[in-house]
């Protein structure tokens, strides 16, 4: 089959999505498809930018290319996943969250004049009337999928995308120290870390790595709290740096609000790592039981303080939510196999 992947693309960021995007596209291309990505650039700044954007997809046409039908198209994020074919299928990454649960809130783009509440109306409104043309409609997790169903009434078979590098990662020691591996920026919360390493009574240190919008006013807040000794960004890693993190932590932070999937939850499973989440994170919720393979708490320094240095007091406890969480993982199956018999069900 001759498969096109769609997507947008913020120019210079890349992250988890596009991670996945070109792991399916190789999994494709691995069961003997033709496949490929189409990503357009996506601006919401001003508002009217994302309907802009919605209208590009509509009008595009990838029924065929050179003379050449295209089988299938796979709507993946918004507005990609608006674009007309007669065969789409859906495997949703997210939708536009800040016309949804975070329309005028801190973490939203659209403000709360006229336009940015019309904006949000129309993204409602398309999703709503236009999601329901896919033949088969899919989502990277539950989260996601009841928040389809909960705004929209459109009902999504959650279907977990595996971790690409998950043969590399793997358990080496329970160090000293807590590893927190994202993007640089508000919305994943790493200043809740930062400031309950201010409250830890022991010896543990603190890893963040990855960069980002956040990163200055993160160095920022570890000055500002005096905790230089104990508290490092790292900046960008490699792959096999990665790797060696995850091998040594204590423990993995991973504490976004609103999160859709989270890939730091599981690639802290399969390194045999416990997670420390929040109660409001929603992605991870489904990956890490509380007291089991972590600990979730809620959004404030002084609680992930007080697991932090639980953790760093009883490391069997730590070794062994890790080997809960590593044991949790391996049930679920999560194999680009059963993703592509899915998709092409």
């Amino acid at each position: 089959m001759r498969i096109l992947l769609c997507t947008t693309q913020i120019p210079f960021v890349s992250g988890g999505a596009e991670v996945l995007a070109r792991a399916l596209r190789d999994a494709l291309v691995d069961h003997g498809h033709h496949a490929e990505i189409v990503a357009v650039p996506f601006q919401w700044d001003p508002p009217d930018q994302v309907v802009r954007s919605m209208l590009v997809w509509r009008m595009l046409d990838l029924t065929s290319y050179n003379g050449r039908a295209v089988d299938m198209v796979v709507g993946m994020k918004f507005p990609a996943y608006l674009v007309k074919h007669p065969n789409k299928v859906m495997w949703l990454l997210h939708q536009h969250k800040q016309a949804y649960q975070q329309s005028g809130r801190q973490y939203s783009n659209l403000g709360c004049t006229g336009e940015s509440r019309r904006v949000s109306e129309m993204v409602v409104e398309a999703d709503t009337k236009l999601i329901p043309e896919a033949k088969r409609i899919f989502a990277i997790s539950r989260t996601v999928a009841e928040r389809l169903h909960r705004f929209n009434g459109i009902a999504a078979e959650p279907l977990y995308p595996p971790v690409a590098n998950a043969g590399s990662l793997h358990c080496r020691s329970y160090g000293n120290y807590i590893f927190s591996p994202s993007r640089l920026d508000s919305q994943k919360r790493q200043e809740l870390l930062i400031r309950a390493m201010a409250f830890v009574k022991t010896e543990v240190r603190c890893f963040l790595a990855g960069t980002g919008p956040d990163h200055e006013r993160l160095q920022g807040l570890i000055s500002q709290l005096g905790v230089e000794d104990r508290v490092k960004l790292l900046g960008f890693l490699t792959e096999q740096e990665l790797t060696d993190w995850y091998s040594d932590a204590l423990a993995v932070y991973f504490g976004p609000l609103d999160e859709d999937y989270g890939y730091i939850t599981l690639e802290a499973g399969l390194s045999r790592k416990a997670v420390l989440t929040l109660s409001d994170s929603a992605g991870p919720l489904e990956f890490v039981k509380d007291q089991v393979n972590g600990f979730v708490m809620p959004p404030e320094p002084d609680a992930i303080a007080q697991k932090i240095d639980l953790m760093f007091e009883n490391k069997r406890l730590a070794q062994a939510m890790g080997s809960r969480g590593f044991e949790m993982l391996g049930e679920l199956d999560l194999t680009w196999n059963k993703v592509v018999n899915k998709l092409l069900s």
